[in-house]
């Protein structure tokens, strides 16, 4: 693992110009090549209980995958050249998969031009998580304001956030210039994930067959579901179908084999694989956590 952190007084030259670097930060994480892809290093130590920031941050994905969850919405996966906008005052947590690793960049932003977005609150978009198109213009960001803030040359914070502008400016125009167009696909996403709640623990409801319902080519809808979540459909119900079998192991007495049944699984082998892929755990460990 390797970290590169560096944090910022606010000075004259950048109260001034209105926008100031509170912080620039570049972590690499490994995968880890334990048995099942599971492991308990490099977790980040806020997962458990999430956190809430009190400044703008935002974290950029360029390699590996991982988790991210904004207070009590769906977990979303994040891929390389996804962008996490952490508004403050808001709990979230993120990490990245112990089976994929991850390279992440951050960067913590104040002052006046950042109170005028905040005072138009989510004027980023709606999401907190965007796929940005163009991921080398933004590693060449990065690369300017990391060489600026390493050197720390006198006006150096003024040069960073003037790159920084310029990632604001990318995430604003392609979260609004797609907003237009996409009235129909959220309203078709919307009932998707309706009766993928409806029909999670049914067995013999299948994605092809959603996108059928919704008159839409399963190709388009698989894609569009997948911008729109970080996760595939099947992978999106599958996540509903643990959440409903968690509920079934920590209040009731059913064995592990009839809560995968009742979850909708069709073997309590393939259950008992998916269970500790999303939980980390087994069925079992997590009943006994849970008592």
């Amino acid at each position: 693992m390797s970290l590169i952190l560096k944090e910022f007084n606010t000075d004259s030259l950048s109260t001034v110009w209105g926008m100031h670097l509170y912080s620039f930060g570049e972590l690499f994480v490994p995968a880890e090549e334990s048995k099942g892809g599971v492991s308990k290093n490099y977790q980040h130590s806020f997962w458990q209980k999430g956190r809430v920031l009190d400044t703008f941050f935002l974290v950029y994905i360029s390699e590996g995958a991982g988790e991210f969850q904004v207070e009590d919405q769906p977990l979303q996966q994040v891929n390389p050249g996804d962008c996490l906008i952490l508004y403050p005052g808001i709990r979230h947590r993120y990490r990245p998969l112990p089976d994929k690793g991850w390279r992440e960049h951050w960067v913590g932003l104040s002052g006046r031009s950042i109170d005028q977005l905040l005072s138009h609150y989510k004027v980023l978009g709606k999401q907190q998580r965007v796929p940005l198109k163009e991921p080398s213009v933004v590693l060449g960001i990065l690369a300017q304001v990391k060489q600026e803030v390493l050197q720390e040359r006198e006006g150096f914070q003024v040069r960073a956030c003037c790159e920084l502008q310029r990632l604001l400016s990318m995430i604003f125009l392609q979260v609004h210039q797609g907003e237009v167009s996409t009235s129909r696909k959220d309203q078709l996403l919307r009932k998707a994930k309706i009766r993928m709640q409806e029909q999670a623990v049914n067995s013999a409801f299948n994605m092809p067959q959603l996108a059928a319902e919704l008159g839409v080519s399963y190709v388009w809808f698989r894609k569009a579901f997948r911008m729109e979540t970080g996760y595939a459909p099947q992978q999106y119900k599958i996540g509903l179908q643990i959440k409903y079998a968690g509920n079934l192991l920590t209040r009731t007495t059913m064995t592990v084999k009839e809560v995968a049944f009742a979850a909708g699984f069709d073997s309590e082998a393939y259950f008992c694989r998916q269970f500790k892929k999303v939980m980390l755990k087994t069925p079992s460990a997590y009943r006994k956590g849970a008592l």
